[in-house]
């Protein structure tokens, strides 16, 4: 975890995408937690374990930092010379339709939407992960017909965003 003030390594760190709250644990004593609201932290990291669902490293970043006027944390998904992709996670509280039981039980739903920065211009701005907006957004810089296809989003649209950055970022 980073902030402006201190850093923060070898935690156990939980994101609450909810409310932007992270919490976090130390090592010494991981039965007392601490909670940092949206904004105190600039960055944390979310280690790769499998163990527990994590497939892959996380870097998450507060919105005023790269440009958003969210209080959010984003998630960087790819990063290059020119074009970023980040992803922003929110879960919504609803309730559950198929349980007629409890009409008032009522769960947290994840979503999540895709974001990118131009360091030619300011600010972030929300892209859809298909191959038409993606296309769209980007015929001005370099046409990507060639880099990405429907069934590249249709498969891993996550995959498919990475790649249409990659080739953007190519001299």
């Amino acid at each position: 975890m980073f902030s402006k003030e201190t850093k923060a390594y070898n935690v156990f760190v939980s994101y609450n995408t909810y409310n932007q709250e992270v919490e976090f644990y130390s090592t010494s004593n991981p039965d007392k937690s601490l909670t940092r609201e949206p904004g105190t932290l600039d960055s944390f990291h979310i280690f790769k374990n499998e163990a527990v669902g994590i497939a892959a490293d996380m870097k998450f970043i507060f919105g005023t930092i790269i440009g958003s006027k969210e209080s959010s944390y984003y998630q960087e998904i790819a990063n290059g010379s020119r074009f970023r992709l980040y992803k922003r996670y929110k879960s919504d509280l609803g309730y559950v339709s198929n349980n007629i039981a409890q009409s008032e039980l009522r769960e947290f739903d994840l979503g999540f939407d895709y974001y990118y920065a131009d360091s030619a211009s300011k600010g972030l701005k929300k892209i859809k992960a298909n191959a038409a907006s993606v296309i769209k957004e980007f015929k001005a810089v370099k046409d990507l017909t060639s880099a990405v296809s429907n069934e590249d989003f249709a498969v891993n649209p996550e995959t498919a965003m990475q790649k249409a950055i990659a080739f953007l970022n190519k001299q």
